[in-house]
C-alpha cells in the first residue's frame, strides 16, 4: 500500500490541497504520509535479514532509513508546486542531484566503498532534502495530524483510480523492458 500511495500522491495532494477548505483530508493526507513512511522504514528495515548477505542486509538497512524522509519530501514538493514555489523545487532538485553526483564520486573515488556511497544516497541527501523543502513548505501545510474514518473513505474514493492508472503505466514499462530483455538479451 506504500508503493500505490507514493505513485499517486501528487496528483491526490494536488486534489485535496488547491481547494482550501478541505482540512480533515489535508490532515488525513499528512498523517498518512507519516504513517506509511514510517511503516515502510520499519519493514525495509528489518527485512535485511532474509538475505545471507551482509552487505546487501546493511544496504538495505540504509535505504530503509531514507523512507522517513522520502514520503514527506514527496509531499512537500507537491505543496510546494502547487504553492507557485516551482522554482524553490527546481533549485532544491538540482542540489539533491549535485550531492547525490557528488557524494558518490567522493566515496568511490576518495574512499573506495559503495556502502559509504549507500550512506551518503541513502540517509545523508534524503534528510537534506526534506530540510531544504520543510523550510518552504511548513507555511503551507498544517501542524495537526488527525485522520478521520470519512476524510480516510473520501482520500482513497479519489486515490483509489489514481493508483490504478500509475500502476499499469509502471507496469507496461517494466513488462516491455522484461520482454526486451527476453528476446534482445544483455544489450
Amino acid at each position: 500500500i506504500t508503493i500505490l500511495f507514493s505513485l499517486g500522491l501528487f496528483n491526490v495532494v494536488n486534489y485535496f490541497f488547491v481547494k482550501k477548505d478541505n482540512y480533515d483530508e489535508q490532515n488525513t493526507i499528512q498523517s498518512l504520509i507519516l504513517f506509511l513512511g514510517t511503516i515502510t522504514t520499519l519493514i525495509f528495515y528489518f527485512s535485511g535479514f532474509l538475505f545471507n548477505n551482509s552487505t546487501l542486509a546493511e544496504i538495505i538497512k540504509i535505504y530503509a532509513l531514507s523512507f522517513i524522509f522520502a514520503f514527506p519530501a514527496n509531499f512537500f514538493n507537491a505543496i510546494l508546486i502547487i504553492n507557485n514555489k516551482t522554482k524553490y523545487v527546481a533549485y532544491c532538485s538540482i542540489i539533491v542531484t549535485l550531492l547525490n553526483s557528488g557524494g558518490l564520486f567522493i566515496s568511490i573515488q576518495e574512499f573506495h566503498s559503495i556502502i559509504f556511497a549507500f550512506y551518503i544516497l541513502g540517509i545523508i541527501v534524503p534528510i537534506l532534502n526534506f530540510v531544504l523543502l520543510f523550510v518552504k513548505a511548513k507555511n503551507y501545510i498544517s501542524t495537526k495530524l488527525t485522520a478521520r474514518f470519512s476524510s480516510f473513505k473520501k482520500v482513497i474514493k479519489v486515490s483509489g483510480p489514481l493508483y490504478l492508472t500509475n500502476i499499469l503505466g509502471a507496469s507496461y514499462i517494466y513488462v516491455s523492458a522484461f520482454f526486451v530483455s527476453v528476446f534482445a538479451g544483455n544489450i
